[in-house]
């Protein structure tokens, strides 16, 4: 995913779990390409438009919204069967810090290091 792509996505994916929102992941093998939601298994959004300021604002869409819970609730177990990833993508990734090879390679700082511990 191009930079731009993956900052909106991060904005988004923020936004969502600052408000206790649980987000999945699909896989590279099963890409997710729905446009749609179930809220509390009664109400349905689906449609054409892409979750964006465009589709919504400016674009020519078609989009279905119904008090159904017949319908949410099917929706809601399709979604469910759909393969999603292990991880989340967006989790912190720890920094490292930056040591020189000269450290590491003299016998008096980095060797020491480097030293195997016996029990």
């Amino acid at each position: 995913m191009e930079d731009s792509k993956l900052k909106a996505n991060h904005l988004a994916y923020e936004k969502l779990r600052k408000n206790d929102i649980t987000i999945y992941f699909d896989t590279p093998e099963h890409l997710l390409h729905i446009k749609g939601v179930a809220i509390d298994d009664r109400y349905i959004f689906l449609g054409s438009a892409n979750w964006s300021r465009a589709a919504i604002e400016d674009n020519y869409e078609a989009t279905y919204f119904e008090d159904s819970p017949q319908d949410a609730l099917a929706f809601r177990k399709y979604v469910d069967k759909i393969p999603i990833q292990e991880n989340d993508i967006f989790l912190p990734q720890a920094k490292g810090v930056s040591i020189s090879k000269d450290f590491l390679l003299s016998p008096e700082l980095g060797r020491t290091l480097l030293n195997p511990h016996t029990s």
